[in-house]
């Protein structure tokens, strides 16, 4: 089995695993005690659509044409999903980020492809269940509907959009980690800080 996870603008400056001093990120720090972390991975674009398209495709933006006065995927293009299908996998993917919408073609060459913006009208074809309210969450529980055909193996992919602005995290993770009582975090502070309205610490 594939297991892809993409944390959407988590920053690597800010996980404990990558040595920061404030344990942000338990359970990846516990992960990386028994795998392999690169010190050196670099995206191929600083935003989500050409930086998905490079994952799927392993190609470069001007290759791939997602760019951003293009934001959808060209149906020409051959995903790393529809080669594991070719290959017998099972290929289910699972995302957060509007911008891999099915309308943008990131679907392409999964067997199953849920969007959680719409996770009413997907649960619903699925099974009653109640509604995540988070991405972890919500991966689990779709993982959970996900029907198994024989001994197919799977391909999971994830986007969680968690760490992505406006953020809205709970009291406690608020009170451990944010320290400047001015900062509010549920704004859009890339915006003003783009305006040069707001220098951000």
């Amino acid at each position: 089995n594939i297991v892809v996870i993409v944390m959407d603008t988590a920053r690597r400056d800010r996980l404990s695993c990558y040595g920061y001093e404030r344990d942000t990120s338990p359970r990846l720090r516990e992960l990386a005690g028994s795998a392999a972390v690169f010190g050196n991975a670099y995206s191929t674009s600083p935003w989500t659509s050409p930086a998905h398209a490079s994952i799927f495709t392993g190609l470069y933006p001007i290759a791939h044409g997602v760019t951003q006065e293009h934001w959808k995927m060209s149906d020409g293009l051959v995903t790393l999903a529809e080669v594991l299908s070719q290959c017998g996998y099972e290929t289910v993917g699972i995302v957060e980020n509007p911008l891999l919408s099915d309308r943008n073609g990131f679907d392409q060459g999964f067997s199953t492809y849920y969007m959680t913006w719409r996770i009413d009208s997907a649960l619903a074809r699925q099974r009653s269940a109640r509604r995540p309210e988070t991405g972890s969450t919500a991966a689990s529980l779709f993982l959970s509907t996900v029907r198994r055909s024989g001994e197919r193996p799977l391909f999971v992919f994830v986007n969680l959009i968690e760490p992505h602005s406006p953020y809205d995290s709970s009291e406690q993770f608020m009170g451990e980690l944010v320290t400047d009582p001015g900062i509010s975090l549920t704004s859009n502070m890339w915006q003003e800080h783009y305006l040069g309205r707001r220098a951000l610490t």
